[in-house]
């Protein structure tokens, strides 16, 4: 008799749509920045295009940090089996549960709960799962995810706003170096704004 564990850890993430904006403007990052403000016509493009490459940076390494899918995406996760339990999510702020199948056969919504109380976010049966052959990714569940300062989703935390603006000025300021050279040292209190938001267990 094979027993299905209680939770389910995802074997993999896998992205389907990459962010096309970040949820921190370039007037913000301008004026963190303190570049002066010039009228549209005027706006030096190539600064922009610049100060936007190492504002996506500091919001990768927030994301790394905490867990979270801080810009606007939709994700996959695939599972080769069903747990007996929730199936924890591995990706957060959930927006929308995009699609859930199993065997490539929608799964019934009146099967199962999205609690996205819970941190990170689960699926739970409303009894236990349907039987599904095991097999590589046969179960695959896609969200959309992040922040987004408007009405469809959860708006940015201030705490991880003022994180990514800590550490664009600290890259803008050292972007004379490699990222990696300037990761060395970071700014003071990027640790301690996002320290209560993450929810990757295990982290530093």
């Amino acid at each position: 008799m094979t027993t299905r564990p209680k939770t389910a850890a995802p074997l993999g993430v896998k992205t389907i749509t990459w962010p096309t904006e970040e949820p921190v403007t370039i007037d913000e990052c301008r004026a963190h920045l303190e570049f002066p403000y010039y009228a549209d016509s005027e706006i030096d493009p190539v600064d922009d295009a610049a100060i936007l490459d190492k504002l996506a940076d500091a919001r990768e390494y927030c994301e790394d940090f905490t867990g979270l899918y801080i810009a606007r995406r939709v994700v996959e996760v695939a599972l080769d089996s069903y747990p007996s339990g929730a199936i924890v999510l591995p990706f957060a702020p959930v927006v929308e549960l995009v699609s859930f199948e199993a065997a490539g056969e929608a799964v019934d919504t009146d099967l199962y709960t999205l609690d996205d109380y819970s941190k990170p976010p689960r699926l739970i049966p409303v009894t236990t799962w349907g039987s599904v052959t095991t097999a590589t990714n046969t179960i695959k569940i896609r969200c959309r995810v992040g922040y987004a300062d408007d009405t469809d989703g959860p708006p940015l935390p201030r705490a991880i706003r003022a994180a990514i603006l800590l550490m664009l000025g600290h890259l803008w300021a050292n972007r004379e170096a490699s990222t990696e050279k300037a990761m060395e040292t970071l700014p003071v209190g990027v640790d301690a704004l996002l320290r209560p938001k993450r929810i990757r267990l295990g982290m530093a």
